[in-house]
């Protein structure tokens, strides 16, 4: 049902009838069904009918206003009581409708998807990653008009911070940064009159995050894909949430579908951050392959090392990991990092080759543990809609639950 906050959210009722005119607060629940209006008008749900995107809530209307000779009651349909969104200070710092963020996967959240994502309600995010300017450039122009904002690998965008400055000066609904301090790029991103996103990994992350000045705060589990640390989404999550009361916190790490992000927000996000779902998505600039693999992926089958790190030379620093399908290649190293750095020349050729031939019993396909609950591969938008809307019918019609 809808999520409105009983001491701030109203909604108006418009009908011919001049005695049940007015302003309504909504308390409507799953189990009283009724709505009350001053002290002496009650209105009772006696049908929802849906029809496509919209929910019509036919009310039964009582009204018992002095000089009335008695009850009389009125039917009033309410049109799109509507399509019943999640509005919180998520969606209000981001101004979007849906408290979905696409997470800025390197080279696979391209134009196309962050504009899906975005177009669908959400926030699409382009994977700035290690800072190919030509490539968000040109990933920005495919984006078109839409709504996007841009994500950075911080300890790789302070070796080239004029990066910055070029996605800025196109104004972006936002950037985000990951996996370093994002306290020298605060001032800037703030300045521009942009929205900030910092990922954490760890409380203490958080703690520079809110001295950067974050927007928003993306608390992301162990599960996720990618680059990340070893704190469960289960446990980080409220610790940051507790830490952060003035400032929207979302989830990552694990989450796919609707149930992923109704316990996200009982645990005090705001909103979820999805990765690996996006991936299998038509838009996503994923190989073809590669996205069959994540459809195939079981419970199990992702795992954490710098494994793939180390076979395309690009050595991150401690303590982050990646977590990627298991393969033949993860497979062989893993435990023996020491000797893949030894012959780190020939591994990193043969990598490079497996790559270029989409070989991914070699090559990594870099996606989180939320593989196990991906089955299909679909529009972006259409899984903005199916999420959101699981999301809504297990959620208690409580109102805005976090604020």
């Amino acid at each position: 049902m809808s999520y409105f906050t009983r001491s701030r959210e109203f909604f108006e009722v418009m009908t011919a009838c001049e005695p049940i005119s007015g302003s309504i607060l909504a308390t409507l629940t799953s189990g009283a069904r009724q709505l009350t209006v001053g002290a002496s008008r009650e209105i009772k749900c006696v049908g929802v009918e849906f029809e496509g995107k919209s929910l019509d809530i036919v009310l039964s209307v009582d009204c018992t206003g002095s000089g009335e000779a008695g009850k009389h009651a009125h039917e009033v349909k309410l049109q799109e009581i509507a399509a019943m969104t999640i509005h919180n200070r998520l969606t209000r710092t981001l101004g979007i409708k849906h408290p979905i963020l696409l997470a800025p996967m390197d080279v696979v959240s391209g134009g196309r998807l962050a504009a899906a994502v975005s177009n669908a309600g959400g926030l699409g995010l382009l994977g700035g990653g290690y800072g190919d300017r030509d490539w968000i450039e040109r990933e920005r122009a495919r984006a078109g008009n839409a709504r996007i904002g841009c994500g950075f690998i911080t300890w790789s965008l302070a070796k080239r911070p004029e990066l910055l400055d070029g996605v800025l000066a196109h104004r972006p609904a936002a950037v985000m940064l990951s996996f370093g301090d994002p306290r020298p790029f605060g001032p800037t991103i703030r300045a521009a009159d942009v929205r900030l996103i910092c990922q954490v990994q760890t409380v203490a992350q958080a703690r520079e995050a809110l001295e950067a000045g974050a927007d928003v705060i993306v608390a992301q589990g162990t599960e996720a894909g990618g680059h990340g640390q070893t704190e469960p989404l289960i446990t980080l999550l409220p610790r940051v949430v507790d830490l952060c009361p003035g400032t929207p916190v979302v989830a990552a790490g694990g989450i796919a579908d609707g149930r992923g992000v109704a316990a996200a927000m009982m645990l005090g996000a705001q909103g979820v951050l999805m990765g690996t779902r996006f991936y299998a998505s038509e838009e996503a600039e994923g190989h073809p392959d590669a996205k069959q693999r994540i459809v195939a992926g079981e419970g199990g089958d992702t795992v954490r090392s710098i494994v793939f790190d180390l076979s395309r030379r690009n050595r991150w620093p401690a303590p982050y990991t990646g977590r990627v399908l298991r393969n033949r290649h993860a497979e062989r190293w893993l435990g023996r990092e020491a000797e893949l750095e030894a012959r780190v020349e020939e591994v990193a050729h043969d990598y490079a080759e497996a790559r270029e031939r989409g070989d991914f019993d070699v090559a990594a396909v870099i996606v989180g543990e939320a593989c196990a609950l991906i089955h299909d591969i679909l529009p972006a938008g259409e899984i903005v809609e199916r999420v959101v809307a699981e999301a809504e019918r297990l959620l208690p019609p409580q109102g805005d639950i976090v604020g």
